[in-house]
Formats: structure tokens, sequence, C-alpha cells
């Protein structure tokens, strides 16, 4: 059957409203779409806009529809000129990132696509643009990518081993001075279980310890800290210290291991040389002031004796008893300086410089002397004390080693405080320091206790310089300071 004309009114009445409908809904949609959206025609005549869109480009309060993308925005970028002509062509235009002046808030960063909308008849009726803000996103990748470079470098540089381990007890990241400690490469221990870095039977049991915590929750090393054992590649085993902590979030423990080798040889040799000096005490005891109390002991009998039997012999008794106790006396003095290095006061640390500059003389064919411009007074005793063995240390190697004829032991304070003792002897060899190696350690250790830095260097033409240099503080002044 034809249709009337009246029928065929009705349908296309009906089309247009169906289309005006979707038309408005499609408006609707653009219109609070939350990215910015323009649906441009072959002219670039805007069909439709998103708020976001006018908002951006500083359009909101205008009607735009109809009106020439490029007469209300002539300032349009030279590449996006471009690809709307491309996409007027058939070509989809893409940018992951770019540079957008925004009319509200200046420059932006968006990504943004610009691709062809096709007509019924199957002919480009003009583009479709849109662009989302990515400016937020931009910040937090580059402060990511800073974040990451900065642990990077604390990681390249860290001079602790630092392993990260999944709740299985494999290495998911080594730094490289993991791989200095064990001897490993990170190719060798990425993927593997940090068990390979523990001698037995911490070895077997490690499993054990991380199941055991993530059932009870009962921490024994993770939070804790502890000295355990290390291997190395070579089979070796030594003393590190674990720190272990969890990265509940990530699911990982991240364990620190410092090399404690150097310390445990440090508390040794402190050790040793405190028992060492303990007996030299001991035995200096004995052979001075014990033998001398020996024989006072000896003439007190003879001079009881002689009261009851023959008194015109004890003035001379007495005499002997009197000479006996001040040697005894001057013996335990020496005995004591060695105990009290640095007399109770604050001129102490010049006093005692004197006094070994006085004993080495005395006591050697080397001539020694103490420099001093002024009085330099300290009221931290500790300090001091460690400042006087450090260079009498510096003339015992010197005496014993150097075989120098003159030392000089000196004392300045400006900015810093520097304590030096320079010999005239051969000069520091390879065998020389090999020598003094016990020596040279604990005077860097005694350094250290005090914040000091001390070096040794060969002094021309001959000789060795040994410097301890102090920053001043507190515990140093000079005499017109203090009577000011």
């Amino acid at each position: 059957m034809i249709p009337q004309v009246s029928d065929l009114k009705a349908m296309i009445n009906q089309m247009e409203a169906a289309y005006r409908e979707n038309e408005g809904r499609m408006r609707l949609v653009i219109e609070h779409a939350p990215v910015a959206i323009a649906v441009l025609d072959h002219e670039l005549r805007y069909l439709a806009a998103s708020r976001r869109w006018r908002l951006d480009f500083g359009l909101n309060e205008r009607s735009i529809i109809g009106l020439g993308h490029y007469d209300l925005c002539p300032n349009t970028p030279e590449h996006w000129q471009d690809a709307f002509r491309r996409s007027l062509q058939g070509e989809v235009v893409t940018a992951r990132e770019d540079r957008f002046v925004r009319a509200k808030d200046g420059i932006r960063w968006i990504c943004w696509e610009v691709r062809p909308w096709q007509l019924a008849t199957g002919a480009i009726g003009g583009i479709l643009v849109f662009y989302e803000d990515i400016t937020d996103y931009q910040k937090a990748q580059t402060a990511l990518h800073i974040s990451e470079e900065h642990i990077g470098a604390i990681l390249l540089t860290a001079v602790d081993a630092i392993v990260t381990i999944n709740h299985r007890g494999i290495m998911q990241s080594v730094n490289p001075a993991t791989e200095r400690l064990f001897g490993y490469t990170a190719a060798d221990l990425l993927g593997k279980n940090v068990s390979m870095l523990m001698p037995s039977p911490f070895r077997e049991e490690h499993d054990n310890y991380i199941n055991r915590y993530l059932s009870t929750r009962q921490a024994r090393i993770i939070g804790v800290g502890r000295e355990v054992l290390g291997r190395h590649k070579n089979g070796e085993t030594f003393p590190v210290e674990l720190a272990v902590s969890e990265l509940d979030h990530l699911k990982l423990f991240t364990g620190i291991i410092r090399d404690i080798r150097q310390r445990k040889e440090l508390e040794r040799d402190i050790v040793e040389i405190a028992s060492m000096e303990q007996h030299r005490i001991g035995q200096d005891l004995h052979d001075t002031v014990g033998q001398e109390l020996t024989a006072l002991n000896i003439l007190a009998g003879d001079l009881g004796d002689a009261l009851k039997t023959d008194s015109s012999s004890a003035p001379s008794l007495i005499e002997r008893l009197v000479k006996g106790l001040q040697r005894a006396q001057r013996e335990l003095r020496i005995v004591l300086r060695g105990l009290l290095p640095v007399p109770v006061d604050r001129e102490g640390l010049m006093a005692a410089l004197t006094d070994l500059a006085h004993r080495t003389n005395e006591e050697s064919k080397v001539r020694c002397t103490f420099l001093c411009d002024h009085a330099i007074c300290f009221t931290d005793t500790l300090t001091a004390t460690h400042l006087y063995l450090i260079a009498q240390e510096a003339v015992h190697n010197a005496l014993k080693h150097s075989k120098a004829e003159n030392i000089r032991i000196s004392l300045v304070s400006n900015s810093q405080l520097f304590l030096s003792v320079r010999d005239d002897g051969i000069g520091m060899t390879t065998k020389s320091a090999s020598h003094m190696g016990l020596g040279l350690r604990i005077m860097q250790n005694r350094a250290a206790i005090i914040g000091a830095t001390l070096t040794f260097v060969n002094s021309p033409p001959t000789g060795t310089l040994v410097t301890c240099a102090l920053r001043r503080n507190n515990h140093e002044q000079h005499q017109d300071q203090q009577e000011s």
C-alpha cells in the first residue's frame, strides 16, 4: 500500500522529533562531560562544546554554536591546527602529553585526541576534539621520579648492604654494597632465598623465622635488630649487624646489614690493650713498689729488733726506711700517671704534655720538646686525656720505629685546636706502618671518640708528622678568656 501524504508528513515529523531528542541528549552529555569536548563541522564551526571546554578557553558565558573556532581562539597552536587539518582528511591524531595555556590558571598539561565524524552519506562532516587535564598526574609522576632518583642515589651510595625480600624470603632488590659485602652480583642474588647469605644453622631456620612472625606477629629480629653472622660467596663467615623492618603495604621486608668486623677487631684490640696495660701496671707495682715494700718490711723488722737489743743502730735503720718510703712514693706516682695521665685541672693537658717531653728526655737519648705559645685550658678532662694519649702513642712510635733524634710536641689553638707530634726519623714506611698498626687504630679510635681528625704524613726532609685537629668547643678556651 502506498502511504498517503498525511502519513508521510507524520513519519517525517516523528523522525525530526527523534533527531531533535537524540541531538538534545547528545548536547546534554557533551555539556556535562568531565573532560573538555568540542564538536566542529567541516568549516570548524562549533556544533557543540562541553562546559569544561568553554571554561578552559574563556568562552563560558558566550553562545558559541555556529561560530568558527579560529574566530574565537586565534592563538590556537600550530600543531593543533595541523591536527585539525589531518583529521578533516580522515586521520585520528593523538598526543599523550602536551603543554596547554588555560585561560583561567595558566600552563597545564593535557592529553588529547582529534578524530573525524561522518555524515550519513559517509562523507566527513567535521571533527570531534577532546582532551583531559593531566597536570596533577604529571606532577605526581615527576615527584615520584625525583623520589625514585633520591632513593636510588641513597641505595647506590649507601655503605651498608640493603636487601628487600618478600614473605617467602626471596630477594627482590639488593644495592651495590650488598654485592661488595657478600661477593655476589645482583644477578646471582635476585630471585634467590636470602638464606644463601647466612651460615648454618641460620640458613636452614630462616624460612621458619618469617613464617613464625607472619603467624604470631612476634618479632625476634624484625623491628629489633641484632648481631648475626653473614656468609660470603667464598664460604667465609663474618659478624654483621642486622636491622629488619616490614613494609606491610607492599608485603616486603627490608634488611640493612652492616659489616662490623672492624668494630669487633677494635673491641678485641681494646680488650687486649686493657689486659696488657693491666698486666704492665701490675708488673710495675710488683717490680717497684712491691719490692720496695718488701724491703721496707724487712727493715721494719730489723728496726724492731734493734730497738730491743741495740738502739744505737736505730737511726740508721730509720733513715733507710724514710728513703725507701720516698722511693716507693715516687714509683707509685709514676704508676698512677699511667692510670690518670692528665691532672684534673684546667691546664692539665699542658702540664701532662710538658711532663711527657721531660720524661722522654730523661729516659731516652732523643731530644723531646713541648711548644705552646699561650695557655690552653680544658674543662673536659676526658677530651684532654684522649689528646694526651694520642701524643704519647705518637712519641712512643717515634722512639720505637722511626729512629728519630728529635721530637717536637706542639699545641696550637685558633679556629681549631691542633695537637702535633713531629720527628726527624726515617718517616712512615710500609714496614713501620705495619708494626704500628694496632697503635694507629687505637689513636684513630681515640680521635673519633672526641670528634677530632687524625692524619699521618711524611714530613720533609725526613720524619713523620702526626696531627690531631679538634674543633674548639666549650671544653676548650684560652686563659685570657677565663680571666676576662
